[in-house]
């Protein structure tokens, strides 16, 4: 009997050492449980925004007559020559190109409406530029018939983009872990404001001896109007403000250009006298303009909620 007490003593002795032994290391090795991540929650890119753009332009002028008797004049007293008789060096189909390069600067404003992750939107964009290029055109007709005398044209063609503008259709798709990139193309029309301007002189020499000369200076200033399309990545940078990245090609087109100005005429076919005489003139060229863009940007975003 008591051997089978002190069993029961010693069992439970060893019962609430365990259980202490347990309690204790409880209390040394506290355990934690982890917080729920936090939500991250995408971008929205519905909204209105408006920003302003930085870039560069280059632009290709091809220039060619409509016509064969491209000049035409307004006599004064009869001096000045009829366009019928002025020599072909000055009207050709092709009278060449040249290469305008420059800078640009301006705005744009426009909304988006997003839709998962597809983004529709509209934009109108309006730059000022230097953008400017111009080449020249020379040819000598030989005497006809021979020893009478030569024909010298000389051309100048010059253009000018005081500043273009757009308004086009975006389409885009947001990636990016919260949505916050942008990739769009755009399409659209676009318009021009050009400066064209066109020098030319054609001297006529008699054995040897210059003894006439024709020269005008023509201009011409309008809008000009095509279509353009375009493409671009835009990146959230906080709630409100994004960057972009953008290039745009603006197709305008060949179209018939009247240019109009004064021309002169000299003669010293008296060989002692000198008569000036001035008139008016006019020609229709031909222009195909191509513009290229590429712009930076930033926009604020009026909608845009992370």
């Amino acid at each position: 009997m008591r051997n089978r007490v002190l069993g029961l003593l010693a069992v439970s002795a060893l019962g609430v050492g365990f259980v202490q032994a347990s309690f204790a290391a409880d209390l040394q090795k506290p355990t934690y449980k982890a917080p729920p991540p936090p939500v991250v929650l995408p971008y929205n890119w519905t909204g209105f925004y408006a920003g302003i753009h930085i870039g560069g332009a280059r632009a290709r002028e091809q220039w060619g007559d409509t016509s064969s008797d491209c000049i035409h004049l307004s006599p004064v007293d009869g001096r000045l020559p009829d366009p019928t008789t002025l020599p072909q060096v000055l009207c050709a189909s092709d009278l060449r190109s040249h290469t305008d390069k420059g800078t640009l600067g301006g705005a744009q404003a426009g909304y988006n409406l997003q839709n998962g992750i597809w983004v529709f939107g509209i934009e109108g964009q309006f730059s000022f530029s230097n953008l400017k290029g111009n080449h020249g055109r020379t040819q000598i007709i030989p005497p006809q018939p021979p020893g009478l005398g030569q024909v010298e044209g000389i051309q100048q063609f010059a253009t000018k983009v005081q500043d273009f503008g757009m308004i086009a259709a975006r389409f885009g798709v947001v990636a990016g872990d919260r949505g916050n990139t942008l990739l769009f193309v755009k399409g659209g029309a676009a318009f021009a404001d050009d400066r064209f301007t066109a020098d030319y002189s054609a001297t006529l020499g008699a054995l040897g001896l210059a003894n006439q000369s024709t020269s005008a200076s023509l201009t011409h200033s309008g809008i000009r109007w095509g279509y353009v399309v375009g493409a671009g990545f835009e990146h959230m940078l906080d709630q409100n403000w994004s960057v972009k990245i953008e290039y745009d090609f603006l197709g305008l087109g060949k179209k018939n250009t009247t240019l109009a100005g004064t021309a002169t005429a000299d003669d010293h076919t008296c060989f002692q006298c000198v008569g000036h005489y001035v008139g008016t003139a006019s020609r229709t060229i031909a222009i195909d303009q191509q513009i290229h863009l590429l712009m930076l940007g930033v926009n604020y975003h009026l909608g845009a909620q992370p």
